[in-house]
């Protein structure tokens, strides 16, 4: 009897892809985009015709990065590379029936830290995948030869991990006899045990960390209207919003309290700068003298607020802890003051781009807003110099009916789903405006 119990990753792929669904129909590569986002990231962007499923592995021995499409075939032009990235030259092929394959070959050691398609259908652009390479030393090469990027239609655009041989489904397939045999052959039935890997159970994705600042809290009450306390509904909402985030699987979320407490403005912020928050949204029930207005708003810092918080960041924070990842203790003051004022004014435009996603989000689901709904001013919670930032007036607890409505549990459910919805787009449209 001879057992195989160790196939190469190309042949599981096969293996994988034959029992998948395939399309009838050829998936063009159009185009091969070769970037660098970050200083040890590199992103290779592959336009299709259409959007597909694809698999993408990696391959020692020469080291090689292999993309495989089904029913793939080639328009793209040849590779015409500066050396500026670890990818020395790349080839198309048809290694198997219907599958067609691009392979990258590498100069260096790197991870896949992502791949994933970007539809058409939801960014108006050509259909594209988008995988991004970290750098990484020879060990961490090893390691990841025992992972496949797994992309199916109905599985969502994020690839699923599937383990080499681990948690494998052996599928023994017996060889058939002779039929023309006029004596039986008694001898034992040899076979051949397939290894068929079983995807992970979570796809890997990259994971973005939100910070939630549920207002007030503690000795502070906030606004009340009767037994209605301000501090309870932002929590309430604030739980609500961290729920639905990490059920996605896409997001760490921190709470700036998660519990009736005091917590001081300036160490919200804080909490933020130490998570290393990608967003950090600040959540309040606003309240007035007027008792008929109701509806939601968001506001951003003002540009006014933003000079003065610059100025006093400048002249009285420590300068090795303003902006994360640059040490300033050793600039001059103008340089010092020129860096946080950009680090400030880039900050503000993904906060503004934020809070016009969530508008248009609250649009959409008919969420009751309140004339020009985005805003701004000086909130001390929004002044973090590199986190983007918003504060999110739910509604207004002077009016008694939206205060009942803003202490339901299934109001609180459906204005939580409205911020992960604005949150979700938000961030692939920061993803996708990467890849230009």
């Amino acid at each position: 009897m001879y057992r195989f119990r160790r196939y190469t990753l190309p042949f599981l792929i096969f293996v994988v892809f034959a029992l998948l669904p395939q399309s009838a129909f050829a998936v063009s590569v159009h185009e091969i985009r070769l970037g660098q986002p970050q200083p040890d990231t590199y992103r290779i962007v592959v336009e299709t015709g259409a959007e597909t499923d694809f698999s993408a592995f990696l391959l020692d021995t020469p080291r090689r990065l292999v993309l495989d499409i089904p029913n793939g075939s080639w328009k793209a032009a040849e590779y015409t590379g500066t050396g500026k990235t670890p990818i020395v030259n790349y080839r198309f092929g048809t290694p198997e029936d219907g599958t067609g394959r691009i392979v990258f070959d590498l100069q260096s050691p790197v991870r896949i830290e992502t791949a994933f398609l970007l539809p058409k259908a939801q960014f108006g652009l050509p259909d594209r995948i988008v995988i991004d390479l970290q750098k990484t030393d020879n060990a961490g090469f090893a390691a990841e030869l025992e992972t496949l990027w797994l992309r199916r239609a109905d599985t969502g655009d994020r690839a699923t991990t599937v383990p080499r041989i681990e948690a494998a489904l052996t599928v023994t397939l017996p060889v058939p006899q002779d039929q023309d045999r006029a004596v039986p052959d008694t001898r034992e039935t040899e076979a051949v045990t397939v290894a068929v890997p079983l995807p992970a159970r979570k796809p890997v994705i990259n994971r973005y960390t939100i910070v939630i600042d549920p207002g007030h809290g503690g000795r502070d009450p906030g606004a009340v209207n009767g037994n209605i306390y301000e501090k309870n509904i932002t929590l309430a909402l604030a739980r609500e919003i961290k729920k639905q985030l990490e059920a996605t699987g896409r997001y760490t979320v921190t709470l700036t309290r998660d519990r009736d407490v005091f917590v001081a403005l300036r160490e919200r912020v804080a909490i933020a700068r130490k998570a290393g928050a990608d967003l950090f949204i600040s959540l309040h029930a606003d309240k007035i003298a007027r008792t008929d207005v109701r509806g939601s708003s968001v506001y951003t810092l003002s540009r006014e607020a933003s000079d003065k918080e610059t100025a006093n960041l400048a002249e009285n924070a420590n300068r090795s802890d303003i902006i994360a990842g640059i040490d300033l203790s050793d600039q001059d003051e103008d340089v010092a003051n020129i860096l946080i004022d950009l680090a400030m004014s880039s900050t503000m435009n993904y906060s503004n781009a934020f809070a016009n996603t969530l508008v248009e989000t609250f649009r959409k689901n008919n969420m009751r807003l309140v004339g020009r709904p985005h805003r701004s001013a000086g909130f001390a919670v929004l002044t973090a110099a590199d986190t983007p930032s918003v504060l999110l007036e739910a509604g207004f607890l002077s009016n008694r009916e939206e205060a009942v409505l803003l202490n339901s549990p299934a109001h609180q459910r459906r204005l939580a789903g409205a911020v992960r919805q604005s949150i979700d787009a938000y961030f692939n449209k920061v993803e996708a405006a990467a890849l230009h």
